[in-house]
């Protein structure tokens, strides 16, 4: 299924707009709809936002923008991650079209079409603030705006900064609106708080006691109540579309799983999603299964844009005005590869207004309405019921999933790494297993294994070597055919200076790794365990191995050129760092070690000149 991103012509004399490929504007855009604001909320379960029930008063601000809007009372995210649920968000696509499995090894395609390139091209300026680097614009999920304020700079003790309070998120948000507040605009404004670790501040710390994620989202609120305080005082608000919702939600330990991204249970995927449309006073609340990525359409049908016609998201604005419910045995998709990591299956799964199933190793059907919290397995009660929807699953991947994307899938450079993982999003790349194999583990059965992966990589990540060793120990014993415990004692055995033993763990991890899971990290990492201990021919091997594995692997050409500079190299060295610099023109490292580089050369450095899409 070729997709080919086309642009379109604004003619601004005459108030329309003319299609030159596969969108376009059916008539002009209304004027009471000059304002468009989408606000995400991190790891936001819908259950816990009083008005979808809590049973605390957590959310007044969001309550009141919903007793004048739409409540979607049903609404899925496809996939438990950040950064692949807003890829979904802001395309209207599942992750099996746009390509973005998780958080970390995916660059967004710019084939992709996003809802700030659609407003853009229409004549609307676009902005967004982001508070968190799982988001950076690194990853290309910038398409389309005009400005996307992501900068996280390094403390002055050089602590990584990852992310932003609410706090500061709506004063930047704030800033941006007073300089835009006579265009027509579309605004993203994203908030990370109810993100793990869980520490909101006063009052709300102390309001919601030991419950801080709920004292988290209700810190949000109070962070959104000062955004659109001001765009009432502004005259903003009535003219103003608005869209309140979430990424994902968080398991909370039920299931077994702490937090999120392992599961596709209720917990994880139901969130919320409020609509509040130009002067809109009167609420409703619907009660179909509806899915983020019917944002996107249903945006351009309030609007009167046509979008892209290989969306697998839904028009809502008929719906949203009291017409007809068209949606009637609407499914929607929703995945985690998560346990291919460990060799285990994907979970994937497809909901409709009642029940859910989930295809791996020992499929799952509940009855959401009877059972919400899923604990109740019906697969052999039902079995037509799950045959059913087991071919709508198989039919819905056969029509969405497509291949043809640039070589574009990546690791990132070492200083964005760093900033996620201090996020608490480690562990591994995912493969891309959209197969009905069950003849794999089951995700259910290794869930302890990831458990114990994410404890030692926390460990690592804090520097506590010994602990992650012997987690890592241990994980070898319950899986010896998986590499992801010998790639994190040789992450260990390498942090902690034991070159020796790090390229022993290394190379056993590379061996046994599955050709079909990236290693180009446990590549760099062996060269660096070399280099440690003086082999600089096999380290360099080994940077080379990690770039032709990967291309874009800024990384390994730094690391290079490093070796080049101890080798007295200093015209390759320099040919690396500007390699590195090519690929990321924002590795602060590549840019300190080519100066380096020039000044034992004895040459003046030339001035690089670079351009980025980042504008803050």
């Amino acid at each position: 299924m070729a997709f080919f991103k086309y642009s379109v012509a604004l003619v601004l004399a005459l108030g329309v707009v003319v299609a030159a490929g596969i969108w376009s504007v059916r008539s002009s855009v209304s004027p009471t709809a000059r304002h468009i604001i989408l606000i995400s909320i991190d790891t936001c379960r819908a259950d816990h936002l009083s008005c979808y029930g809590y049973k605390v008063k957590s959310t007044p601000s969001i309550d009141a923008v919903a007793e004048e809007g739409i409540v979607f009372e049903h609404t899925i995210s496809p996939i438990p991650q950040t950064l692949p649920a807003h890829c979904s968000m802001l395309t209207g696509t599942i992750p099996p079209y746009h390509g973005v499995h998780d958080n970390s090894g995916y660059r967004f395609d710019e084939s992709n079409v996003t809802l700030a390139e659609i407003l853009r091209e229409v004549g609307y300026t676009t902005g967004a603030v982001i508070s968190a680097s799982v988001l950076d614009s690194k990853f290309a999920i910038d398409q389309g705006f005009d400005t996307y304020h992501d900068r996280f700079e390094t403390s002055p003790d050089g602590e990584i900064v990852a992310e932003r309070k609410g706090e500061e998120t709506t004063r930047l948000g704030l800033k941006w609106l007073g300089e835009h507040r006579d265009e027509n605009f579309f605004f993203f404004l994203h908030y990370f708080d109810p993100h793990a670790a869980y520490q909101p501040p006063e009052p709300f710390a102390s309001t919601f006691g030991s419950n801080a994620y709920a004292g988290e989202i209700a810190y949000v609120d109070h962070c959104i109540d000062q955004f659109l305080i001001k765009l009432k005082e502004l005259g903003l608000y009535d003219s103003a579309l608005i869209i309140i919702t979430s990424d994902h939600g968080e398991m909370l330990g039920e299931h077994g799983e702490p937090q999120h991204k392992y599961f596709i249970y209720q917990s994880a995927i139901k969130v919320p999603l409020i609509f509040k449309l130009p002067g809109q006073k009167k609420p409703a609340r619907i009660r179909s299964v509806v899915g983020l990525i019917d944002i996107l359409p249903t945006v351009c049908g309030f609007l009167k844009i046509e979008t892209p016609d290989h969306l697998q998201g839904k028009d809502l604005s008929a719906l949203c005005q009291g017409e007809d419910d068209a949606l009637q045995d609407r499914h929607l998709f929703c995945e985690s590869l998560w346990a291919t990591i460990y060799n285990g299956n994907s979970l994937l799964g497809i909901v409709n207004d009642r029940f859910k199933y989930i295809q791996t190793t020992r499929p799952e059907l509940y009855d959401l309405i009877e059972d919400p919290a899923e604990s109740n397995n019906l697969i052999e009660q039902e079995p037509e019921r799950a045959r059913s929807m087991q071919e709508k699953l198989a039919q819905m991947l056969e029509q969405s999933t497509r291949e043809e994307y640039s070589d574009d899938e990546s690791q990132i450079d070492a200083e964005t790494l760093a900033r996620i993982r201090s996020l608490g999003y480690v562990g591994g790349t995912v493969v891309d297993d959209f197969s009905f194999d069950q003849t794999k583990d089951d995700p259910k059965d290794l869930l302890d294994y990831h458990l114990l992966n994410d404890r030692s990589a926390f460990y690592l990540m804090t520097g506590e070597f010994a602990q992650a060793e012997l987690i890592a120990e241990e994980m070898i014993q319950k899986r010896p055919d998986c590499f992801v415990g010998y790639e994190r004692l040789g992450s260990a055995a390498l942090a902690r200076g034991d070159h020796s033993k790090a390229v022993i763990y290394l190379q056993k991890a590379i061996e046994i790794c599955p050709a079909n899971t990236p290693a180009a990290d446990i590549y760099n990492n062996r060269g660096l365990a070399y280099a440690g201990k003086g082999d600089f021919q096999r380290a360099l091997l080994d940077f080379d191995q990690a770039n032709e594995l990967d291309p874009s692997y800024a990384k390994a050409y730094n690391n290079r050129g490093i070796l080049h500079v101890k080798n007295n190299d200093y015209d390759r060295a320099i040919c690396d760092f500007d390699k590195a610099l090519e690929l990321d023109p924002g590795y602060a490292q590549a840019r300190r070690n080519r100066a380096v580089a020039y000044k034992k050369k004895g040459d003046a450095e030339p001035s690089i000149e670079t351009s980025t899409k980042r504008s803050n």
